[in-house]
C-alpha cells in the first residue's frame, strides 16, 4: 500500500511542521473484500484542521475507525488558483472535541502521486514563510498586484452581488468595495431578487448570505451552480453560521469560499481576490 516514492513516512513523520489550515476535504473509505478486490464507500465531505508533508488532520461530524484506509481529495487554496491533491491515507487516531462538538481525525499518508508530492512540497514550503514572518506590509503588497492584475484581465469594473436581508451589511459593503475603485456593486435583500438581479445580469462575483427570506443562501447557490450559464459565477458565503456542519453543506452546493462572521473587511477582499483569480485562470473575460 505504501508508496516507495513517499518518503514521508515512517517513524521519523512527527518531524515534519504541521501547517494550520483550513480548506474542503473530500473522502472515501477504502474496502477490500476476501479476493482483495478494492471498493471504496460514499464520497464524505470534511475540513482540513492541519497537514504537512506526513499527513492531515480532519474536522469531521462522525468518527471515522482508526486503521481504515481512505482515498483523499484535497482542495489547496494556492496563490492564484486552488490546487488538487490525490492521497491515500491510514486513519492513525481519531478523538471527539467536546468544545466544538466535532470529530479530529488523525490520518497519516501513504501514497501520494509524484506530481501531487511535488505540489504539496511547495504549498508547504510557502505557507511555512507565511506563517514564519511575511510582513504585513508585504503581504499587502502581494495582495495589491493580485488585484490589479484582475482588474487589467476584466479591463472593466468587477461587477459584485452583494445579497444580504441586512440593509446596514449592504451599505458598508457596498462602501467599501466602491472604494477600492475596481468594483461596481449591485445589492439584493432576498433570494428571489438575487434570482431576477442574475438573470437580467450574470455578476463576476457574488458575496451571499446564507439566512435569507424567501429562498436560502444554500439553495441559490445550489441552482446556480447546476444552471449552465451561472455555474461558473464565483460565489462567496458571508454568514453567521459556524457550525462544521453548515460549511461542508457549503462545499456540497458547490460554493467557492466560506467566511464566518464578523469579519474584517481586509480578509473578505483577499479571498474575493484568490477566488476571482482562481475564475480569471480558467475562464474567458467578457468585457462590456
Amino acid at each position: 500500500m505504501m508508496s516507495e516514492e513517499n518518503a514521508y513516512n515512517g517513524p521519523d513523520r512527527r518531524q515534519f511542521t504541521r501547517i494550520p489550515f483550513s480548506f474542503p476535504v473530500r473522502f472515501r473509505e477504502k474496502h477490500f473484500n476476501e479476493n482483495g478486490i478494492q471498493k471504496e464507500g460514499i464520497t464524505k465531505y470534511a475540513y482540513s484542521n492541519d497537514i504537512s508533508l506526513s499527513g492531515i488532520q480532519l474536522k469531521f461530524l462522525e468518527s471515522v475507525k482508526t486503521g481504515r484506509y481512505l482515498s483523499l481529495k484535497l482542495t489547496l487554496p494556492f496563490d492564484k488558483e486552488c490546487i488538487i491533491i490525490h492521497a491515500t491515507g491510514e486513519v492513525l487516531w481519531s478523538k471527539f472535541d467536546e468544545k466544538d462538538n466535532i470529530y479530529v481525525v488523525g490520518i497519516n499518508f501513504l501514497e501520494i502521486e509524484k506530481y501531487d508530492s511535488k505540489k504539496l512540497e511547495e504549498f508547504i514550503s510557502i505557507s511555512l514563510k507565511q506563517f514564519s514572518g511575511a510582513s504585513e506590509e508585504a503581504t499587502s503588497e502581494k495582495i495589491a498586484l493580485s488585484a490589479d492584475r484582475i482588474f487589467r484581465k476584466y479591463n472593466r469594473p468587477i461587477n459584485v452581488l452583494v445579497v444580504d436581508d441586512e440593509k446596514n451589511i449592504r451599505f458598508i459593503l457596498d462602501l467599501k468595495l466602491s472604494m477600492k475603485k475596481m468594483f461596481d456593486v449591485d445589492q439584493a435583500e432576498s433570494g428571489e431578487e438575487a434570482l431576477r438581479k442574475i438573470s437580467q445580469k450574470k455578476p463576476d462575483i457574488m458575496l451571499l448570505d446564507i439566512m435569507l427570506p424567501e429562498i436560502n443562501g444554500f439553495e441559490i447557490c445550489r441552482q446556480l451552480k447546476q444552471g449552465s450559464d451561472t455555474k461558473d459565477i464565483p460565489i462567496i458565503f458571508l454568514s453567521a453560521k459556524k457550525k462544521l456542519d453548515d460549511a461542508i453543506h457549503g462545499i456540497r452546493v458547490g460554493v467557492d469560499d466560506y467566511i464566518t462572521k464578523p469579519y474584517e473587511f481586509d480578509d473578505l477582499f483577499c479571498q474575493m481576490i484568490k477566488v476571482l483569480s482562481a475564475s480569471t485562470s480558467s475562464k474567458r473575460i467578457i468585457s462590456d
